[in-house]
C-alpha cells in the first residue's frame, strides 16, 4: 500500500496560516492523503474540505481510500481557530494510471493444449505516453518465488514466438516443457512501473507412464505391489481391475496402486489397469498375468470303497494322495517313517499317486506317510491303513433292540458291555445323568468288555447307559461305534401319601356298596347254623304240598328273580338268609333223577333247624 502524505504552503492572515502544496499527483487504484500544517492561530481548530464545491473532509488530514479517475481536479481547504480567525488555500490533485488488460496483483494462467498457441496479452492504457515494455523468462513452475539476482533470460522473437504491435507475445507449437517456465513482462508508464507474469497451464495426454510386466510369477504367502500410472495434464484417472471388478480403493489420479499381501492361489488371474483421461478418447488399458506358485498344506487321501481292508477280504485295496499346487509336486512315500517304493503309481504332471495292493494283509499294517514337494516347499499327511473287523456291542442284561429300558428301584444290576472286533476293541462304560455329567465312579473301561456294578435309586431316572467301542491301531481310535439306553426306574413300593389316598376312598367305596345294599335288602349276616335234620325238612315241605327230599340228596334253591340278584343255596352248607317273600326253585340231586319243587322261601328254613358246624353259603 502507497500512502501519499504531504504538507501545505503556509500562508499567514494575521500571524495565523497553513501549508498547502499547489498540486499532488496519485495513481488511480491506490489510497491518496494530505495533512494540512497549521501555523499560529489558537486551537482548537475547525477543518473544512471541499471539491467542486461539495463538503468531502472536515478532519485534519483529507484522504481518498482508492483514487479514482474523477477525483482529479482543484481541491479548497479552510482551517478556524477558536476566536474564529480563518486561513484558506487550494491546490490541484494529478490522476496517474497504468491499466493492463491481465492482472497485475497475481499470476496470468493460459491452458492451452500441447503444440497449440498461447497470447500473453500485455496491452495496457497509460497516462502519459513514452510506456516502455520488456519481456522476460525464468523457471519457476509456480510464477511465484523469483530469484531477480539471476539474470532473467530476454524473450526476444524466434520461430515459435512473436510479439504483437499492442506489446502482448505470442508462443506457437507449445510444448509440454513451457509449463514449468514464468514469462514476465515489465511495463513502464512515467513514473509507474508495473509487472505482469504468466504461466502456462498445458493441456496433455502421454497415456501410461508406469505398468508392470506383462507376467509376474510369486510364491505363495509373499507380498506383491502392482503400481500403474500415466501421464498427463490434468492428471488422469487411473484403476485397477481383475475379472471386471475394480480393486483397491477406486479410481485415483494420476497413480493407483493394488498390493497383493500373504498371495494365495486365488490371486492368480489376469489384472488390467485401466486410464481415463478427460476428453481423451478412447479409455486406455494395459493388463500383466500374476502367477501365484503354491502348494496346499493339507493333503487328501482317497481310498477305495471300504475305509479299511476288511478281515477275510481278497479285493484289491488302493491308497491314493492328492495335493493341490503349482507347479505339479511330486511325491513320495513312507511306511512307518522308512521309505516305501512298493505297488506305488504316480503319473507325471499328476496331482495323484496311489498305492495299490492285489491283496492286503497283516503284513501290510502300518502308518503310511505321503510327501508332495514343488518349487514352494514340501508338505506330508499321514494315514493308518490295517486290517480291521467292525466291532458290535452287546450291553447285558439289557435289550439291546429297545432303546429304553426300565429298571427296579433300590436294586443292584451288574451292567456289562462286550464289544467283538478286530484288532480287539476298546470299550468304555458309563452312566449318564440326566444332565449329562459322568462321575468317575459310574465309568469303567476295558478291552472287548467293562462291567458296572450299580445301585439305582429315583435319582437316576432318565440317566443313560452309554457304552463305547473303538477299534484302535497303535494306540489311537479309528472306528467307534456306541449304544445307549436311556433308564426308566420304576417304584415297587407305593407312597405313604398314596397309600392313605387309597384306603380312604377303599373305605369311602365300601360304606357306599354296604348303604346300596341295605336299601336293596339284601343284606348277609354271617353266622353258624345247627345240623339240619334232612327228614324233617322233608315233612315240613310236604306239609307244604311239596314232595320232600331223600336223606344224604343234594339240595339246591335257586331264587327266581334277575340273573344279576340270583342267589344259589346250599344245603350241605348253610349260612343264615334273612329274605322275605322270594320265590325258589329247590332241585334234589340223588344221583338218579332231579326233583324239581317250587315253595315260599319264608317256609324253607326256621330257627329252629340251625345246628351248630353247619353253614349256609350264597353268591351274589
Amino acid at each position: 500500500m502507497v500512502i501519499n502524505l504531504f504538507f501545505l504552503t503556509l500562508k499567514y492572515t494575521d500571524s495565523f496560516g497553513i501549508e498547502l502544496d499547489d498540486s499532488y499527483s496519485a495513481r488511480r487504484g491506490k489510497p491518496f492523503s494530505v495533512k494540512v500544517k497549521i501555523v499560529g492561530g489558537t486551537p482548537p481548530f475547525k477543518y473544512l474540505w471541499k471539491f467542486n464545491g461539495t463538503t468531502v473532509s472536515t478532519k485534519e488530514t483529507f484522504r481518498i481510500e482508492k483514487v479514482a479517475l474523477q477525483d482529479g481536479g482543484d481541491y479548497y481547504c479552510q482551517v478556524t481557530d477558536s476566536k474564529n480567525k480563518v486561513a484558506t488555500t487550494t491546490f490541484t490533485l494529478n490522476i496517474t494510471y497504468l491499466d493492463t488488460t491481465d492482472s497485475q496483483e497475481k499470476i496470468n494462467v493460459i491452458t492451452v493444449n500441447r503444440s497449440g498457441n498461447a497470447l500473453l496479452d500485455a496491452s495496457a492504457n497509460c497516462y502519459t505516453s513514452g510506456m516502455m515494455r520488456n519481456w522476460s523468462v525464468t523457471v519457476s513452475p509456480d510464477c511465484v518465488n523469483i530469484n531477480y539476482t539471476d539474470p532473467l533470460v530476454s524473450l526476444d522473437t524466434g520461430t515459435n514466438m512473436y510479439e504483437l504491435q499492442n506489446g502482448s507475445f505470442v508462443i506457437e507449437n507449445v510444448e509440454i516443457k513451457d509449463r514449468k517456465k514464468c514469462f514476465i513482462c515489465s511495463i513502464f508508464c512515467g513514473s509507474i512501473h508495473a509487472e505482469l507474469r504468466y504461466r502456462l497451464n498445458v493441456i496433455y495426454f502421454n497415456g501410461f507412464s508406469d505398468f508392470p510386466k506383462s507376467q509376474i510369477t510369486i510364491n505363495q504367502s509373499s507380498t506383491l505391489d502392482l503400481n500403474c500410472s500415466a501421464d498427463g495434464n490434468p492428471p488422469p484417472r487411473v484403476g485397477w481391475f481383475k475379472s471386471s471388478v475394480q480393486l483397491g480403493h477406486g479410481w485415483k489420479y494420476g497413480t493407483a496402486s493394488y498390493k497383493i499381501a500373504n498371495a494365495t492361489r486365488n490371486a492368480t488371474g489376469v489384472y488390467t489397469c485401466k486410464i481415463k483421461a478427460g476428453n481423451f478418447n478412447p479409455e486406455l488399458s494395459n493388463s500383466t498375468t500374476i502367477v501365484v506358485q503354491y502348494i496346499d498344506n493339507k493333503l487328501i487321501f482317497h481310498r477305495t470303497k471300504a475305509d479299511m481292508p476288511r478281515l477275510g477280504s481278497k479285493l484289491p485295496y488302493e491308497l491314493s494322495c492328492t495335493a493341490q499346487g503349482y507347479p505339479v509336486p511330486t511325491f513320495k512315500w513312507y511306511k512307518d517313517q522308512k521309505n516305501y517304493d512298493n505297488d506305488v503309481t504316480s503319473l507325471p504332471n499328476h496331482n495323484t499317486s496311489t498305492i495299490t495292493w492285489k491283496r492286503f494283509t497283516a503284513a501290510n499294517n502300518g502308518i503310511y506317510t505321503c510327501q508332495a514337494t514343488n518349487i514352494v516347499k514340501s508338505v506330508s499327511s499321514s494315514k493308518a491303513v490295517f486290517l480291521y473287523e467292525p466291532a458290535k456291542i452287546t450291553v447285558a442284561p439289557f435289550n439291546n433292540h429297545h432303546p429304553i429300558q426300565e429298571v427296579e428301584f433300590g436294586k443292584y444290576i451288574n451292567i456289562t458291555c462286550s464289544a467283538t472286533g478286530f484288532p480287539t476293541a476298546e470299550v468304555k462304560l458309563e452312566i449318564q445323568d440326566k444332565n449329562m455329567h459322568t462321575s468317575e465312579s459310574n465309568t469303567k473301561e476295558g478291552k472287548s468288555s467293562a462291567s458296572l456294578y450299580h445301585l439305582f435309586e429315583m435319582s437316576d431316572n432318565n440317566s443313560n447307559v452309554i457304552c463305547t467301542a473303538s477299534i484302535t491301531f497303535r494306540g489311537h481310535a479309528y472306528f467307534t461305534v456306541r449304544s445307549s439306553h436311556l433308564i426308566i426306574v420304576r417304584s415297587m413300593k407305593g407312597s405313604p401319601v398314596a397309600t392313605g389316598l387309597g384306603i380312604f376312598f377303599g373305605a369311602l367305596l365300601t360304606i357306599l356298596l354296604i348303604y346300596l345294599i341295605y336299601k336293596r335288602k339284601y343284606r348277609v349276616i354271617k353266622s353258624y347254623f345247627k345240623r339240619t335234620d334232612y327228614s324233617k325238612m322233608d315233612s315240613t315241605y310236604a306239609s307244604n304240598g311239596i314232595n320232600g327230599c331223600h336223606s344224604g340228596d343234594s339240595r339246591t334253591y335257586k331264587n327266581k328273580i334277575p340273573w344279576h340278584k340270583r342267589m344259589k343255596v346250599s344245603v350241605n352248607k348253610l349260612r343264615n338268609l334273612d329274605i322275605e317273600d322270594d320265590d325258589w326253585d329247590i332241585q334234589c340231586h340223588d344221583g338218579d333223577q332231579d326233583h324239581s319243587r317250587e315253595g315260599e322261601s319264608g317256609g324253607l328254613i326256621s330257627k329252629s333247624n340251625r345246628t351248630a358246624g353247619n353253614t349256609f353259603s350264597t353268591d351274589i
